[in-house]
């Protein structure tokens, strides 16, 4: 297992916590009901040392909000990366 994925269920938890002001009605976790494909994200390619560290979600068509995955244009996640993995519906 990834170093990273302990440090990531620590960061679900804690955001779990997190609540909005007006004019706030919505906010997405990703780290919730995409949590499958996102621990094999950071299992495939967050082992190991790395000299970089990428952090962030970009929210929208193209990435976290969608699969999971940082970044992740949802056919490039799945064809190219090669992760498949159920994406739950996000709780209102």
């Amino acid at each position: 297992m990834s170093d990273l994925v302990p440090v990531a269920e620590r960061l679900r938890r804690r955001t779990r916590r997190l609540r909005f002001a007006p004019p706030v009605t919505h906010a997405y976790a990703p780290l919730d009901y995409a949590w499958a494909p996102h621990r094999l994200y950071l299992e495939r390619y967050g082992a190991g040392r790395r000299e970089i560290l990428f952090l962030g979600m970009n929210p929208g068509p193209f990435g976290m909000a969608q699969n999971g995955i940082p970044f992740g244009d949802t056919a490039m996640v799945r064809d190219w990366l090669g992760i498949e993995a159920p994406v739950e519906r996000p709780r209102r």
